[in-house]
């Protein structure tokens, strides 16, 4: 597989077509609720508090595609354990940074941040294409990549608004909309900067909340692939129920959305969605006692115990954001 740098735009273009389509945050009118002009000092702590979540997110993901290739990908294994080596790094410098945040630095950490994970955003939608045609050896799905494709997109999202863009359209987030309005940017913001958009914080959950709820339940679907035939499956039954339960009332919330109704229709099932995403997380936190102790049927499982506490950690992002639109 070629590991040369590649053009985003034409990566996109080749896996989504029009969802390749990006934005600039003056076009679409974002910022500028709670700052004006140059980054200001609420964005930019905001903007820290972002990068601190997800480059550890990224660093996980890299992790998770080196760890899946076959013995005979030496050098894509290579690739992506330098791409976490970098992602480590940065993180690292992200985590040493103290208040007050200068808005110049952190305008700079922001760049620093798109170096390191552009590549990886860009390697994950190669591999994409490449596991599909074949051409690359590994245990992981196209499918289970392309879910980390997304989360990148929203990761740079969330940070290069505050900037000036670009913002991933919704439907490269696999963000439902309603007819005409896939393909427009994705409403994104830092979820310290939400409770002062104004008119804007309803789009803001809204496009967060379905992200999420997707992403929870692809996660629960996937984990429950990994549990050992026969000797745990209960386990595997009841982790699978999980992502039933929340896809079931995704497309629920996306028929909503279709037919435009508006936030506060929504806050109905948005309400079951919420104690949905807490009896998941409560269900991973039970699975990582049990596979931490070596107490589930034969003591181990078939996937990495740190995947759990990733998993964790994307729920507990989409609770703040149900919490929020509690208050909406």
């Amino acid at each position: 597989m070629n590991l040369s740098p590649a053009d985003y735009r034409i990566v996109t273009s080749r896996v989504g077509g029009e969802c390749g389509v990006e934005f600039d945050s003056k076009e679409i009118g974002v910022f500028g609720a709670c700052g004006e002009g140059t980054l200001s000092e609420r964005e930019a702590m905001a903007a820290v508090e972002e990068m601190r979540f997800w480059l550890w997110i990224m660093s996980d993901h890299a992790k998770l595609i080196r760890n899946g290739f076959d013995l005979a990908e030496e050098d894509l294994f290579r690739y992506s354990d330098a791409l976490a080596q970098n992602l480590d790094g940065m993180l690292a410098r992200i985590q040493s940074v103290n208040p007050p945040f200068l808005p110049e630095q952190v305008s700079s950490l922001i760049a620093e941040s798109n170096a390191v994970t552009v590549p990886l955003r860009e390697f994950k939608a190669d591999l994409v294409v490449a596991i599909r045609e074949c051409r690359v050896m590994t245990n992981l799905p196209a499918e289970l990549i392309d879910h980390i494709r997304r989360e990148s997109e929203f990761f740079l999202g969330v940070i290069n608004g505050l900037v000036g863009g670009p913002y991933p359209t919704r439907c490269n987030l696999k963000i439902p909309a309603p007819p005409g309005k896939e393909t427009e940017p994705a409403a994104l913001a830092p979820r310290s900067l939400i409770p002062c958009m104004g008119q804007l914080a309803g789009a803001i959950l809204q496009d967060g909340i379905l992200f999420f709820t997707r992403i929870n339940g692809e996660h629960a679907t996937v984990l429950s692939l990994y549990f050992r035939p026969e000797v745990q499956e209960d386990l595997r039954e009841e982790t699978e129920e999980y992502g039933q339960k929340l896809l079931g009332l995704l497309e629920e919330l996306t028929a909503k959305v279709v037919q435009g109704s508006s936030f506060r229709d929504l806050k109905d099932i948005m309400d079951e969605i919420r104690e949905s995403t807490i009896s998941w997380l409560e269900h991973l936190r039970t699975l990582k006692a049990a596979v931490g102790s070596c107490s589930v049927p034969t003591g181990q499982v078939n996937f990495p115990f740190s995947l759990l506490d990733h998993m964790e950690r994307e729920g507990m992002y989409s609770i703040e954001l149900l919490d929020m639109a509690q208050n909406v």
